[in-house]
């Protein structure tokens, strides 16, 4: 699909907004001071770097965790929470460019109003998930399970999703297989669902077993703590039948 230079600078442009708007309408994590300088200054980094390079990507990831998440503490939530914006934002690019790519002329040059439609189509499917996602507490779901295997699994459907891309870029053959990448997309998603599924039952069998165990050291000690009150009762009666 040609595009024309300014539309495609202008659709990388929204494309880096929209990631922000995606990540701060699911994540409430850092100062208000810290989510503003978030923007102000890797917005333009990012914006400027993916139109000569391909890693721009992976500079909000890094520069969002390292800028929002408490001092020298792990935030799994929060990198988890950056890496599902970048993966939804892979997503509905693929996603526009698949429609477009049907409904287009073959060969024709996409300007301004193609792009338009684009967004248009994208910022419509961003709109739909971030409805679920508050309608059906979605964070609820990720802080309670969210954890480094969720991460893992995140950054390998990322690296299948970029590696495919690149590959169709290189080749010059993203256009002919964009249907082929979508049924990739979809597959490696089905596969990464089942493990995190998987992951989840786990976490919730093990965070069970920690309740368990709990109660049962609780009402042990709270056992231990009668058993001696009990001991220490005759004793109290004796005293008192002998002042008698």
């Amino acid at each position: 699909m040609l595009i024309d230079t300014k539309a495609y600078i202008l659709r990388s442009l929204i494309d880096d907004l929209l990631f922000f708007v995606i990540f701060f309408s699911i994540n409430r994590q850092g100062t208000a001071r810290r989510r503003a300088m978030f923007i102000a200054i890797f917005l333009p980094i990012t914006f400027l770097i993916e139109l000569y390079s391909d890693i721009s990507d992976v500079i909000p990831i890094l520069s969002g965790y390292f800028i929002l998440k408490i001092k020298n503490k792990k935030d799994y939530l929060l990198l988890n929470n950056l890496l599902f914006c970048t993966f939804i934002i892979f997503c509905i690019n693929i996603l526009s460019s698949t429609i477009m790519l049907q409904v287009l002329p073959e060969k024709q040059i996409v300007g301004f109003s193609g792009i338009f439609v684009q967004l248009f189509i994208e910022i419509m499917v961003i709109g739909i998930i971030i409805f679920f996602y508050k309608r059906y507490n979605f964070r609820t779901v990720a802080e309670k399970y969210g954890s480094v295997t969720i991460t893992y699994l995140f950054i390998y459907l990322l690296l299948a999703i970029q590696l495919i891309a690149y590959a169709a870029h290189y080749y010059d053959a993203y256009d002919h297989f964009v249907i082929g990448i979508d049924i990739f997309l979809i597959i490696q998603t089905l596969f990464v669902i089942f493990l995190f599924t998987r992951a989840i039952n786990r976490q919730k069998e093990m965070y069970e077993t920690q309740i368990a165990k709990k109660e049962l050291d609780n009402l042990k000690a709270y056992t231990k703590v009668l058993e001696e009150i009990n001991n220490k009762l005759p004793n109290s009666d004796t005293i008192i039948k002998t002042y008698y």
